[in-house]
Formats: structure tokens, C-alpha cells, sequence
């Protein structure tokens, strides 16, 4: 737009045939000028987001190194629980007993236990 804008200005200023001739090739070249010009604004603008999208990746994947490491970690309490279930289940079948009776029993203990631990830190605190 620049070109065109001089390109006029030297026809009105000096219109000899030399200036009409160079003005005609700037008209006809500044469309291909123009669309060179689209084109490198478009490049800049996907290059912005490519980086962006390679910041992106980068966090993803230590996410889902996180959540790999997260699922290993359940995967082994997971085996351990197995275990421990099997060997309730043998507690059970020794005993004649169901393994809700036990796990009632479990539970129990724990709140006879957490009953355990206030009473203990009342008497902590009332010997401080």
C-alpha cells in the first residue's frame, strides 16, 4: 500500500511515461506483495502455536509420567489388599466365621482403639 500510495504521488508530481510505467508495475505487484505479506503474518501467528502446543506437551507428559507413577503405586496397595483379603478369607473359613463378622469385628476394634487414644490424650493433657 505504501508503493501504490508513492506511485501515485510521482504521477501527479511527474507524469512522464517512465513513472506511468514503473507506477502500472508496482499496481500490478502489490496483490502477490500483499499475499507474501498474509502469508508470513500467517506463518509468525502458527509458529506462536506450535510453541505453544509443544509447552503444552511438555506439561502433559509430566502428567501422565505423574499419573503412571500414581497407578504403579495403586497397582502394588492393590496386590497388598489382595493378599490381605485372602488371608481373611482363610481367618474366616478357620474360624467358621463370615467375613462381614470380622470386618465388624475390625471395626470394632478400631473405634475401641480411637476411644483409646482420646481417653489417653484427655489424661496427657490433664497431667500437663
Amino acid at each position: 500500500t505504501g508503493g501504490l500510495a508513492a506511485s501515485a504521488s510521482a504521477i501527479i508530481a511527474a507524469p512522464s511515461a517512465a513513472v506511468i510505467l514503473m507506477a502500472g508495475i508496482c499496481m500490478l505487484n502489490s496483490p502477490a506483495v500483499a499475499n507474501k505479506q498474509l502469508g508470513i503474518n500467517k506463518s509468525a501467528g502458527v509458529r506462536a502455536s506450535v510453541n505453544s502446543i509443544r509447552e503444552e506437551v511438555g506439561v502433559l507428559k509430566e502428567e501422565v509420567d505423574f499419573l503412571a507413577d500414581s497407578v504403579d503405586d495403586l497397582e502394588a496397595e492393590a496386590d497388598l489388599l489382595v493378599g490381605i483379603e485372602r488371608e481373611l478369607r482363610h481367618i474366616a473359613t478357620m474360624q467358621g466365621a463370615s467375613i462381614k463378622e470380622i470386618v465388624n469385628l475390625v471395626n470394632e476394634n478400631e473405634m475401641i482403639l480411637n476411644k483409646m487414644r482420646g481417653s489417653l490424650r484427655q489424661m496427657f493433657v490433664s497431667s500437663m
